[in-house]
């Protein structure tokens, strides 16, 4: 029997947009790919995350302020 490992949908970041397509559905190996919006600069955090095998996300969630 094959096990699907899920991950919860990430929350909305303030100041950032999530560039890939969203699935319904997070599985293992999923990537989100984030980027800020126009006059704000990544200070902290990841812009991708994965789904990982312990049903987790890698990284950081990401930090955008202004410029």
């Amino acid at each position: 029997m094959i096990t699907v490992v899920e991950c919860d949908a990430l929350p909305a970041v303030q100041y950032t947009e999530i560039t890939n397509a969203i699935p319904s559905v997070y599985v293992y190996t999923n990537i989100t790919i984030y980027d800020c919006v126009l006059g704000y600069e990544l200070t902290g955090g990841n812009f991708t995350r994965q789904c990982t095998e312990t049903s987790e996300w890698s990284g950081v969630q990401p930090n955008c302020t202004s410029k």
